[in-house]
């Protein structure tokens, strides 16, 4: 039986370890393996970017448009000559360059309208606003749909392979051909292989999808996170070769979730989207020992085991650390772009977890002293609120408020207050209702606890501005503007201008 065990491991195991390589393969070689892995439907569509009107994503693109409306305007009461149609024409080149519109050029009236189109999304009131509102509520519903047939296709299968015996025409055939064929194929392994395939097929279908086109993203996280039914029902087929399995201890749970995060990985690069780039981070604290989950009447939300607390402390020191070392030093590599949510949110919110619970009488490491692991979440709130306040990093910086005051209330908890409990209580839920009344009168304060880019800038981003900023004015002609315009401005004199 060992024997036997041993073996089934190592012919099981395969299919797994080739379904995490074959998704490095999309990264590293994608279009020699997408030419030999067979498409599962033809590609046809547009992304929101080209049918929306052109708009400027940044105050910097708003500005220079602004400046090329300006140019442009100038032209025209210069005449109609065939060499001012021509400039006329470059301006227009040019200010569809400066906002990344995938025209080559605007028109006429899309630049001239430019400026009541930008003071409708100031107002939150333009078609961008509403177009763009109403795909997030796609996504939602996206991640409702991956989640939803990750969860129901095993009993949806198991529902098909009841129904088909009763059928009247397909119990014989059933009985003697279609059964037994289907009990081969699962003791040998062969479903097991189709089933992982079936998944990368997913995860190759969306990696044909550009970048601009979101749905790419959402059928590749599809077919990656099929990984979690593919392994259950490789799991379910050791145990029927007689592998004893024990599905409660951290090294299994640490193997899946480890390959789960390095498919993930390669296709967080290749679509340069945060969203699987979050999921890579989450299936890593999942190796490490994290869990939540939900039961009937409540959910829980914790760590496995003292080794599983510190494991995930040192990993988001890691990270935070990292990434904030980046932004220090003005380093910008794309390929951790995808990652700066996860690392953003769940790096800082998963260290002060662990230092909570470290933190607290109640917690697990009794060998180090009660003081030590509360200094050392003083001294970690103190520096978080510091380096976010003083380096432009408000998401740091508010995940810190926000632990400061939960520790601030653990530590009310510890203390014997005796017949002042109840006066304790009173202060507390005045405390907070000021913070519910806080929150709600500058919602921001959560936003940036979510948004990466104070902690984190794309490659090319500042190259960008740069460009924008200063070498497209001071580049330009002078005969090209008209008199009295200073094309050489000083950059600190329009810090705080808003167009």
């Amino acid at each position: 039986m060992p024997v036997e065990c041993a073996v089934a491991s190592l012919l099981l195991a395969l299919p797994p370890l080739g379904f995490v390589i074959a998704h490095w393969g999309l990264l590293l070689s994608s279009k020699r393996l997408l030419a030999k892995f067979p498409a599962l439907w033809t590609i046809k569509g547009k992304s929101i970017s080209e049918v929306l009107p052109p708009h400027p994503r940044t105050k910097l693109q708003a500005f220079e448009l602004g400046w090329h409306a300006f140019h442009y305007k100038s032209l025209m009461s210069k005449g109609y000559s065939s060499a001012l149609l021509e400039e006329r024409a470059v301006v227009l080149q040019e200010a569809a360059e400066a906002i990344n519109y995938s025209e080559k050029t605007l028109t006429e009236k899309q630049l001239l309208e430019a400026k009541i189109l930008i003071a409708q999304i100031d107002r939150k009131k333009s078609v961008v606003d509403r177009v763009v509102g109403f795909f997030t509520c796609v996504n939602i519903l996206w991640c409702v749909v991956i989640i939803g047939l990750l969860v129901t296709i095993g009993p949806a299968i198991g529902w098909v392979l009841s129904v088909v015996p009763i059928i009247p025409c397909m119990t014989t055939a059933w009985n003697t051909v279609i059964w037994p064929c289907l009990l081969w194929l699962h003791t040998y392994g062969i479903i097991n292989v189709c089933a992982y395939l079936c998944a990368f097929a997913f995860s190759a279908q969306g990696c044909r999808y550009g970048r601009q086109l979101e749905a790419g993203q959402m059928i590749s996280l599809l077919g990656a996170l099929a990984f979690i039914p593919c392994s259950a029902y490789t799991l379910g087929l050791l145990a029927s070769h007689g592998c004893e399995l024990d599905t409660r201890t951290w090294t299994l749970t640490c193997i899946l979730f480890s390959m789960q995060a390095l498919a993930l990985v390669p296709l967080a690069i290749h679509h340069n989207s945060r969203l699987i780039g979050f999921c890579a981070v989450a299936s890593l604290y999942g190796a490490l020992g994290f869990c939540a989950g939900a039961f009937g009447g409540g959910f829980f939300i914790g760590f496995g085991s003292l080794k599983s607390v510190l494991f995930s402390w040192f990993a988001s020191i890691v990270l935070v650390v990292s990434f904030v070392a980046m932004r220090l030093a003005d380093v910008e590599p794309q390929l951790v772009f995808p990652f700066s949510t996860g690392a953003l949110v769940l790096g800082n919110v998963m260290f002060f977890l662990a230092l909570m619970t470290l933190s607290s009488s109640f917690g697990w490491d009794m060998e180090v002293p009660y003081w030590v692991w509360n200094g050392i979440m003083l001294v970690a709130l103190v520096l978080a609120i510091a380096v976010g306040s003083t380096f432009a990093i408000p998401a740091m910086s508010n995940i810190g408020v926000t632990f400061l005051v939960l520790w601030v209330m653990q530590k009310e908890l510890e203390l014997d207050w005796g017949g002042a409990m109840s006066m304790v209580l009173f202060l507390n839920f005045v405390c907070l209702g000021f913070i519910a009344h806080y929150l709600h009168m500058h919602p921001q304060y959560i936003a940036n606890m979510f948004d990466p880019s104070g902690l984190y800038l794309p490659k090319g981003r500042s190259e960008e501005l740069s460009r924008q900023y200063g070498e497209r004015l001071k580049d330009k002609d002078p005969d090209s503007v008209s008199q009295g315009e200073d094309t050489d401005m000083d950059p600190e004199s329009l810090e705080g201008d808003d167009m």
